[in-house]
């Protein structure tokens, strides 16, 4: 019974998750929704890493920070680029097969602030890559999918890269010769 219970707990977490995904990606389309102010990208990025070391089993993943940009802020709403930090840590846990290392880097450079999280991940094909961050984008896996989600994590990701003025620079780095791509690194360049 306790692991059925366990088992309807998770699923309840996994889905109003992607519920809420749902109604901040909504609100992020409506122009009118604009709730800015100056954001500090180091502060909010460590509380989200101190918030997943807690929640998640002890040794499941290392998280390296090397938050180097002297200048970190920029206009933006806390929420969203919160929720955009831990969409991609959660994305760098479940698309691994081993122990999980994440580096997330900040730099500044030509006046914006770039953001690099770079993982060990399983990769993929090189086809997939340029439709990661379209809304309910799934990469076939045949009748299997291993990783539970319904496609929205990067394309939240990419709206809200988008609404704060920032741009996604790189996502891949090819690995040979396994001919799979891991994302090994993700670079968003914010506007100061």
């Amino acid at each position: 019974l306790l692991h059925y219970t366990a088992i309807i707990s998770e699923e309840k977490m996994r889905l109003t998750k992607n519920c809420d995904e749902l109604l901040q990606m909504a609100k992020i389309e409506n122009p009118e929704t604009e709730d800015v102010a100056m954001i500090n990208v180091h502060e909010i990025i460590e509380a989200v890493v101190q918030r997943k070391r807690k929640t998640k089993a002890e040794g499941a993943f290392a998280i390296e920070l090397a938050l180097n940009a002297d200048q970190s802020s920029v206009l933006g709403k806390e929420s969203l680029f919160s929720n955009t930090v831990s969409n991609l840590i959660d994305n760098a846990i479940k698309y691994s097969n081993k122990s999980v290392e994440i580096i997330i880097a900040t730099e500044n450079v030509a006046g914006e602030i770039r953001l690099r999280i770079t993982d060990n991940g399983i990769g993929m094909e090189e086809e997939h890559i340029h439709n990661i961050f379209d809304k309910f984008y799934r990469v076939p896996e045949g009748d299997t999918h291993n990783v539970k989600g319904f496609g929205l994590g990067l394309a939240y990701v990419k709206m809200v890269v988008n609404k704060m003025k920032g741009h996604i620079l790189s996502l891949i780095h090819i690995s040979e010769p396994t001919r799979r791509t891991p994302i090994s690194y993700a670079v968003f360049c914010l506007k100061k």
